[in-house]
Parts: structure tokens; sequence; C-alpha cells
């Protein structure tokens, strides 16, 4: 018998209940630095790694943005758990635009294989061959790498004659791998994004994907995964794969405060909870959270929508999500700085829900997606005229 496949009620219903369970290991998640292996399990019967993982090899294919969501719902519980979820979730979605025969060596003898990925080289080299291209080097902050099988590294590989080298993603087992354990971080400290290793590794053509051909079209692996999850362009939607945890930290943040003010009473029997200046924080914190879950979820519809029509996103719309993306951050961080001074001394606890969501908040939001001087400009920029100064978009 056919196990159903689950649909965005079923999936997001799965997560509200796992947040008390995640919450409770956040203590062991932090000790360990990384997802504890009961989590990366109830992530896994959960189905939340597959969510973006093509139908032809057993993912749920649903909608992208699915992720986005999972994460605004775990990280209620632990942004560091949230951020694993959806971007181990992501991986699988990049991993439909490769060739095919990349795509069944990834899943074609196990559909719980999982992915992660490093977009930062630190030091490798990289040298164009007939076959494919050899790698030798370092690679960091590949969250996740503990509990996945392949890994895509970002590569420059230069090309003879020109001043500007070629930007591909390689597709690696990690039994060509070493994991060096170098994560140790004050905010999302239980995502074990660590440094990866690789010697002499030859990655052959067809696990090579030009990231000039991910700008929003027919990819490699749409051939065998026609669902326009595989033709969306990925420096245009990238930051949906992070941003729900900021969401989801920043609710915790708020519920953490309001729930320790109810009833509470001040050294000079005064209640805190009755200080205008208080009630005027917490209502900026939600005003500003929801305003951040708005925004992203006007965009993730407007993407919806262009996929149900067979359309992707124009140059306009990719520029305005990575800006928009951006704003939702700086309004989660807005959040969590204003009401944070109300947590009194308890806030100094590293243990403390709402002091590890603020951090985790300031940790999410100083990824270079989200980086507002960076994102900011985009689209005015588009609006004024300007290209885009990214050609990767």
């Amino acid at each position: 018998m056919t196990t159903p496949i689950p649909t965005r009620e079923d999936i997001l219903n799965r997560a509200r209940n796992m947040v008390p369970v995640i919450r409770a290991r956040t203590k062991q998640a932090d000790e360990l630095r990384r997802m504890p292996d009961e989590t990366v399990e109830d992530f896994r019967e959960a189905g939340f790694y597959r969510i973006l993982q093509p139908a032809k090899f057993g993912g749920f294919e649903l909608p992208y943005g699915m992720q986005t969501e999972l994460a605004m719902e775990l990280g209620r519980g632990c942004a560091s758990s949230a951020w694993d979820a959806s971007i181990t979730a992501c991986h699988a979605w990049l991993g439909g635009m490769f060739a095919p025969k990349a795509q069944e060596e990834i899943w074609g003898d196990d559909q719980n294989s999982m992915i992660s990925t490093s977009f930062r080289g630190a030091g490798y080299q990289a040298q164009a061959t007939d076959d494919g291209i050899i790698l030798s080097g370092r690679w960091k902050y590949s969250s996740g790498i503990r509990h996945c099988d392949w890994i895509i590294l970002a590569v420059d590989v230069p090309r003879d004659g020109e001043s500007r080298p070629d930007s591909v993603l390689a597709l690696v087992p990690m039994s060509a791998c070493r994991i060096e354990d170098s994560w140790y971080a004050s905010g999302l400290t239980a995502t074990g994004s660590n440094d990866i290793v690789v010697e002499n590794h030859l990655a052959p053509n067809y696990r090579i994907l030009n990231v000039m051909e991910l700008r929003g079209q027919e990819t490699p692996g749409s051939a065998i995964n026609p669902h326009y999850n595989y033709r969306l362009p990925l420096h245009g939607v990238f930051s949906f794969n992070i941003i729900g945890s900021a969401i989801g930290a920043a609710r915790l943040t708020l519920d953490s405060v309001v729930d320790g003010l109810s009833g509470h009473v001040s050294v000079t029997s005064a209640s805190v909870a009755e200080q205008p200046s208080v009630r005027l924080r917490i209502s900026e914190a939600r005003a500003a959270t929801d305003a951040a879950h708005a925004l992203v979820m006007k965009n993730l519809a407007e993407i919806w929508d262009l996929g149900g029509s067979g359309e992707v996103p124009a140059m306009e719309q990719k520029l305005r999500y990575r800006t928009d993306n951006a704003f939702a951050a700086k309004l989660c961080l807005q959040a969590v700085d204003i009401i944070y001074p109300l947590l009194g001394a308890r806030g100094l606890n590293a243990d403390d829900p709402a002091n590890r969501a603020w951090r985790d908040v300031h940790a999410i939001t100083n990824h270079i997606a989200l980086t507002w001087d960076v994102q900011g400009i985009l689209h005015s920029a588009h609006m004024l005229g300007f290209p885009s100064p990214d050609p990767r978009i």
C-alpha cells in the first residue's frame, strides 16, 4: 500500500507537535554543537527532509517555500533545529537540478539520502579536466554535515585566457570528504556547521552544475523533474531557505518574554506588565514579527502563482525577494532587540529560551543573504534603471 504524500498542513502540524520536543533538547543540542541523533531521526520520520525532494525519487515535491514555513514553526522551539530542517530540505531541491545520472546516484539506492552544502571556500584548488574537476582544499560552514551523505561545494574554476572564473556547484560524496570539528558559535550553536576538507577528488562532469544555468530556466534536472521548483532561480530565491528560522526564533523570544512578565512583580512591588513602556515594546515586537511573516508569505504566494501558470520570477521579482527577505530579517532583529531588556536578570542565562533565541536571530541575520546593507539596495537599483550587480541572479 502506497503511503499518501503529506500535505502542507500535514507538515506544519507535525512541526507544531515537534516544538516542545526540540525545545526540551536545546541544552543537549548546544552541548553537542549539532543536532541530537534523536532529532535527526524524528525529522526524518516526519518527512521534513523530503518536502522539496523530487517525486521521482520518493520526495514529496511540495511547493517551494514549504521549507520556510516549516522553519517558522520549528523556530518556536529551537532555531538551530529549524535551520537544519529548512536548509537540509532545500538541498534536496538543489539536488533535483543536477543531471539525472547524479540524482540517480544520490537517491537511486536510498531515498533517505541527504545533502549538505558549503558555498564558502577557504583555500582550495580546482583543476578542470576533460572528465570533470579535480578538487583539493577546504570549505566552511556546512550545516548538518554529520548526518548527510553528499555535499554540494561552490567552486570557482579558472578559465584559460579569461579573467573571470566559471562559478559551478560540484556534487561530492561524503566518502571523499573529511569533516573538521570547527563550529564553536554563540548563535545557531547546534547546527554543526563544520569545515569540510577534500583531497584530490575528481568530480565528474555530470556532477557539475554551472551557476549560470540556475537563473530561472530549464536545468539539467528539470528534464526528469518537471515541477517548477527545479526551474527556480537559485540566487533569486535562496534567502527563503533561511529567513523562516529568524521569524520562528523572534516569535519564541516574544512568547518567552510575555510568559515571563505575566503576573511578574518587581522589587518595587509594581507590576512590570502595567508599565506603558513595557507594553509598547511588546506591541512593537509583535507587529515587527508579524510584518516580517506577512512580507515573506506575500512573496511566496507570488512564486506559487507564477509556478502554477508555468512561469518563473522575472528580474524585478528576484531582486525584490532578496531585498524583502533582508528587510524581514531586519524586522526580526528589531523585534528581539526591543524586548530583550525586558528579560531582566534571567536574560543573562545562556540556557534561557529568550536568550538563546535572541542570539540565534542575530546569527541568522549575519548571513550575507539577509544582510540589509548588501541586499537592501538591489530592488531600488532596479527601480532606478540600474542592471543587476550580480550576473548569477
